[in-house]
């Protein structure tokens, strides 16, 4: 007779949004699997036969890290928003940025702190392709309706945009400067 399997006695959803708040937190390096048992309340046997290891889980904690950012930072980057879906991202940036002192970015803590051609690298190199694709993708629409100056190149301001969010999500790591970050993301907005 053939052992059953026991079933799944936590929510795997619930798991992963606790592991990707304590990485979130501590960075990559800085966590372990004992802080993501403590913090989950799930066994340590349970993260491996659920997502084999830590890097494992790490990789699922992207994932939902960059759908919620996607649907919630990203929001206004609809194309069919044009130029106003642009300033109005800069706009939420600018509030999340500046609104509480939290730790960098996960996906600019993966790019930092994990090899070049690891899978966590990708992904987040990944996220940051989707932003800087949807700024531009905005910007070509208001190119198009003549919302924008024709110096304007939408690729360009699009790959602008992931940069800024990787050097403002490292620069909230040693102590935003509120007056300096506001200044900056003024001039973006002022370019368009």
């Amino acid at each position: 007779m053939v052992p059953m399997a026991r079933p799944i006695n936590f929510d795997p959803q619930q798991v992963l949004l606790t592991a990707t708040r304590v990485f979130y937190e501590r960075g990559y390096e800085q966590t372990g699997i004992e802080d993501i048992v403590r913090a989950a309340g799930v066994s340590r046997h349970s993260l491996y036969l659920r997502w084999g290891d830590k890097d494992g889980l790490f990789a699922a904690c992207l994932e939902v890290y960059g759908g919620y950012t996607q649907g919630t930072v990203m929001a206004p980057l609809q194309p069919e928003r044009g130029r106003q879906g642009v300033l109005d991202f800069i706009d939420a940036l600018s509030a999340e940025l500046i609104a509480e002192p939290v730790p960098a970015c996960l996906m600019v803590q993966t790019l930092l702190r994990t090899a070049p051609d690891a899978a966590p690298t990708k992904r987040a190199e990944d996220h940051f392709r989707t932003l800087s694709g949807r700024a531009a993708a905005c910007l070509r629409i208001a190119a198009e309706r003549g919302e924008l100056p024709e110096s304007i190149d939408p690729d360009g301001i699009g790959e602008l945009l992931a940069l800024i969010v990787q050097g403002l999500s490292v620069s909230r790591r040693s102590g935003l400067d509120v007056g300096r970050t506001r200044a900056a993301l003024a001039s973006v907005k002022a370019l368009l």
